[in-house]
């Protein structure tokens, strides 16, 4: 498994209500609660860290493992998580658009061993043929949208007092004691443009630095690549990776995979 973090998301709001609400699930949360894989003490940092949302206030499994520590109920009615997975089953059965290439794709794989260093040429002259219009290496469809903003700010991200790292912490608990094989890759920025928009390096270094100790200290394993952050064609826009980025993560992904076989 590979999990990737954005320095951006380090914010000194940490994750908003929509946010929350747009990605995350009920039965992943229950499932949480429910796995007894997963200690007590973890099912309790949840459960404080969940009740700082509106969605979750009324819960009255939440507040009592968040101030006893226990609870005889369930997160879920289990006649409700009954018909959640229902649900999500029948989800699992509608069309996925674009999957009528995937056997395409990966019988031309088959006929061609992967060369990175090739992919890497051949993805900095695509970045570079679309990102003409300006000097950030941002792709010209974005940078033309960009154009039309009065002004751009990012100074919410790069904190080193954010949520987030408790929240990152929480994570790698639950991933190492649920017995997950995991990699964190953490990605770089667009370091030309967030320098030209008064965010520095020396703003955004220590929170890369923190992102890596956190997660190294609960024990897991990092792939920093936020030495990448001046790296042309790297990234598409100001945060989103982009052409050899791509490319970059792909290959980290796939020796993460083989290192095991």
């Amino acid at each position: 498994m590979t999990v990737i973090v954005s320095p951006q998301w380090f914010t000194k709001h940490g994750l908003t209500e929509l946010n929350y609400l747009g990605r995350s699930s009920k039965l992943q949360i229950n499932s949480i609660f429910e796995n007894p894989r997963i200690p007590n003490d973890i099912k309790v940092r949840f459960a404080k860290r969940l009740l700082h949302f509106k969605d979750n206030k009324d819960n009255e499994f939440l507040k009592d493992m968040a101030t006893q520590h226990h609870s005889d109920g369930h997160f879920l009615n289990p006649l409700y998580e009954n018909h959640l997975e229902k649900m999500e089953a029948i989800r699992a059965y509608l069309p996925i658009h674009h999957t009528n290439k995937l056997p395409q794709l990966l019988e031309e794989h088959k006929k061609q061993p992967l060369n990175w260093n090739k992919l890497d040429e051949n993805a900095l002259k695509y970045g570079k043929s679309q990102s003409q219009t300006n000097p950030y290496h941002i792709k010209d469809k974005y940078w033309k949208k960009l154009q039309k903003k009065k002004s751009v700010s990012r100074q919410h991200e790069f904190h080193t007092n954010s949520v987030e790292y408790d929240d990152l912490a929480l994570l790698v608990d639950t991933l190492n004691h649920s017995g997950a094989d995991v990699q964190y890759v953490l990605l770089p920025v667009n370091g030309k443009w967030y320098d030209h928009i008064i965010l520095p390096k020396e703003r955004r270094l220590p929170v890369t630095q923190k992102i890596v100790k956190t997660i190294e200290s609960h024990h897991g394993h990092v792939v920093d690549l936020s030495d990448k952050d001046y790296e042309p064609y790297y990234m598409s826009d100001a945060v989103h990776v982009g052409w050899r980025g791509w490319v970059d993560v792909t290959r980290h992904i796939d020796e993460h995979i083989h290192s095991k076989n």
